[in-house]
């Protein structure tokens, strides 16, 4: 099987290299076999290891220097990623031959189509692309979920891979952002593709929300066919109107994702798969025969309930509260006296009100009268008259005594 030479570049079977002479193998453990993709920064590649794993291979040349911190940048947060929806992280390393250097980072091989490719061959139904918004947005909440949260910055058809079992994966984490803001200009530096990018990254500022515009602009293109760049309008929006024909709802979904403006976006990615669900659960309803449909909230109802509902549970799970006991049910007055193991009757649960059966004098308590209980009088009184009689009665007996 022909593979290409780490070292000269050319093709060759044979170990060492029939073309130099020299080890054909990256890092003398991984065997070329395939370009993937090429640009002006770097390649990638489909690759073996000696064990027969195939893994992919992003290399860079060490200059320029913004390139090498970028791709330092993916391996460092691959690292720390472990979902199914995410290529599995491997390793990074540097090599070098004669004055060449680059740098690698090696993630598991994702076997499968990109969208794309996909989108060249076959027609996409609204419920197809719903599935596939609700399958990237299962993998964004766990990015951006993430303290501080790791946001993409390039999602397009092009980097995400259907697998042959039917799962999507997000591939090229390039462009990710896994801080709030760069130490040293205090923006972000601005990349993507064109006609994904969100407003927002022309200035150089990116949040979880603009993952979602270009979550708006894949679905935009899989249904339109046509290339996001070129529905721009004078606003820099994507511009909907006489482009698609899709329920109602579907359209609020994907304004509500392309909003120019962040702060108009859904407010979180758990929220806007939330509305996703409830959007596909009223497309999938079938109305009664011979009954028209009865009247859907507006999507805009269904966010603010599911805000609401994700509000409480998150003040449940923060406070953990113990549930409230319930009050005791009222007892007769039968039932206040309970009998004592000695066989005498004990008193009232209600303090202050005497039983016909206990004797009544002037030192009986009496019971307290709504203004008492409303204004209970002030001990200072009671303590000033207990100290008088307190000395009167000492100066009497003083007397008496002499």
């Amino acid at each position: 099987m022909n593979f290409t030479c780490a070292s000269c570049g050319q093709l060759t079977t044979t170990e060492p290299c029939k073309q130099c002479g020299r080890c054909p193998l990256l890092a003398g453990r991984y065997r070329l076999e395939a370009a993937l993709g090429s640009g002006a920064s770097g390649q990638t590649w489909r690759a073996t290891d000696r064990e027969g794993q195939a893994v992919t291979i992003k290399e860079l040349p060490c200059p320029p220097s913004t390139s090498a911190e970028r791709l330092e940048r993916e391996a460092r947060v691959l690292k720390q990623l472990s979902n199914p929806g995410i290529p599995a992280y491997i390793e990074h390393f540097t090599a070098s031959q004669g004055r060449s250097r680059v740098l690698c980072i090696v993630t598991r091989f994702v076997p499968g189509v990109t969208l794309s490719e996909e989108l060249e061959r076959r027609r996409y139904s609204v419920v197809e692309v719903l599935d596939v918004l609700e399958s990237l947005l299962d993998t964004l909440c766990y990015l951006h979920e993430r303290s501080p949260p790791v946001i993409h910055r390039d999602i397009k058809p092009d980097n995400i891979v259907r697998t042959p079992d039917g799962g999507l994966v997000l591939i090229d984490f390039g462009s990710v952002q896994d801080s709030l803001s760069d130490a040293v200009s205090g923006g972000t530096t601005l990349t993507g593709t064109f006609g994904y990018m969100a407003p927002e990254l022309l200035l150089g500022h990116s949040n979880p929300q603009t993952d979602l515009y270009a979550l708006g602009a894949t679905a935009l293109a899989l249904l339109s066919r046509q290339a996001p760049h070129t529905l721009l309008d004078h606003r820099q929006g994507l511009c909907l109107d006489g482009v698609l024909s899709v329920p109602p709802r579907v359209d609020q979904l994907l304004r509500r994702l392309l909003d120019p403006e962040p702060n108009r976006r859904f407010p979180s990615t758990r929220a806007a798969r939330s509305v996703l669900r409830a959007v596909r659960g009223l497309l999938t309803e079938e109305a009664p025969p011979n009954r028209p449909h009865a009247p859907q909230p507006d999507i805009e109802v269904t966010l603010r309930r599911i805000l609401r509902e994700e509000l409480g549970e998150e003040l449940a799970r923060l406070t953990e509260a113990p549930l409230p006991l319930k009050a005791p049910p009222p007892q007769p007055p039968s039932a206040l006296l309970r009998p004592d193991p000695s066989g005498l009757e004990q008193l009232p649960v209600q303090l202050g009100v005497p039983h016909r059966s206990q004797r009544r004098g002037w030192w009986t308590p009496q019971p307290m009268s709504p203004e008492q209980r409303a204004a209970p009088p002030h001990p200072a009184p009671i303590i000033v008259v207990a100290a008088g009689l307190f000395a009167l009665v000492s100066v009497l007996v003083q007397l008496v005594l002499a």
